[in-house]
């Protein structure tokens, strides 16, 4: 095992966390710019009747922004989202790359049998321990 994997499976839920809070950050702004999206053509058609094409021209242009604005963070929300999903924690990653290691080691593998097989018949002598004094 190389020191950078090492360093790699520690940081995963680190990332994961990032991963996270990235996706909580893009879908509060994407819930607002939406919402303000999807008004602006309210306030477009309001102000059409009472006032001058310049105003009407910054309201479109302020609904351009705000579109381009939702369909970024939506993109950077489900990018988040999959990074949060897909990314493993520390735990799982260390199991992903610690498990098959010991599952391909004869000489471990032996000395997990003995170690379970003395784990085994200590547990029973505290079992035959407990029943004595009862």
């Amino acid at each position: 095992m190389n020191y950078f994997m090492i360093y790699l499976i520690t940081r995963c839920s680190s990332i994961q966390e990032t991963c996270f809070l990235l996706a909580f950050l893009f879908g509060i702004v994407f819930v607002i710019s939406y919402v303000v999206f999807l008004i602006t053509p309210m306030m477009i058609a309001d102000y059409q009747d009472r006032h001058d094409d310049i105003g009407l021209k910054s309201i479109k242009d302020l609904s351009g922004k705000f579109e381009k604005i939702w369909k970024v963070s939506l993109i950077i929300l489900i990018l988040s989202m999959c990074g949060n999903i897909l990314i493993p924690t520390t735990k799982e990653a260390a199991f992903i790359y610690v498990i098959p290691t010991i599952a391909n080691n004869e000489p471990l593998q032996s000395e997990c049998k003995d170690l379970y097989n003395m784990s085994k018949l200590y547990l029973k002598e505290q079992l035959e321990i407990k029943k004595d004094k009862k």
